[in-house]
């Protein structure tokens, strides 16, 4: 899936504006409202297996399958009441993949990694029951501060890299300590950022990129 660059400014707004809102219709006092702070560890998947080599003009593409990889980061959070939050988080993903060889007398690699640092800012609606279980739902924005992807053969390897923004959604549940202010997240998280190009001085890469993470995290309520 692509993202246009004006499809992606008004998913932007859309979620600036509706997190606001968001923010605004929860300003009256409430028993609920405090700070928490997560860590989380999962597995991270990449959503693309095509890559394509611009190389002193020169274009070569290739089939890449990627491995599941390593996720890990932590968020910090504040809860407006009992079914409204937003949470601040910063999470590192990489997910490696093996030999790629490029159409076209292109250069053949033995392996390679992709990998991102992502800060985002997600507004969370959960949904409270009688039980320590709560589900919750949240959609966000994702600013993917380093995408970068390695290639590496028996000569050395080459990196390009780049920035980008993405649309993040994401589902879980939270168990709460019945006896002390922490819980457990057991989440899935969606991030859209579409094509990008990843660059280095003599040439580019690009990728589709839609990272996914399935993660646990432990946290602490203040």
């Amino acid at each position: 899936m692509t993202i246009s660059p004006l499809m992606r400014k008004v998913l932007t707004a859309a979620c600036i504006f509706g997190l606001c809102g968001a923010i605004a219709t929860t300003a009256n006092a409430d028993d609920n409202r405090g700070y928490y702070a997560r860590a989380t560890l999962g597995l991270a998947g990449i959503g693309t297996d095509e890559l394509t080599l611009n190389e002193s003009g020169a274009q070569t593409r290739a089939d890449a399958d990627f491995d599941a990889g390593f996720a890990g980061g932590g968020a910090f959070g504040y809860r407006y009441n009992e079914n409204l939050r937003v949470e601040l988080d910063l999470t590192y993903r990489s997910s490696e993949f093996n030999e790629v060889t490029f159409a076209n007398g292109g250069r053949q690699f033995t392996e390679g990694n992709f990998a991102s640092l992502t800060f985002g800012v997600t507004g969370l609606y959960d949904f409270p029951n009688d039980s320590d279980w709560t589900p919750y739902v949240g959609a966000g924005l994702a600013w993917v501060q380093e995408v970068d992807i390695d290639f590496e053969d028996a000569s050395g390897e080459i990196s390009y890299e780049t920035d980008d923004i993405g649309i993040a959604a994401l589902a879980g549940v939270r168990w709460n300590s019945p006896s002390a202010p922490w819980f457990i997240d057991a989440e899935f998280r969606y991030i859209i950022v579409g094509d990008v190009e990843m660059t280095r001085e003599t040439g580019t890469a690009t990728a589709e990129y839609n990272p996914w993470t399935v993660g646990i995290s432990a946290g602490w309520q203040f």
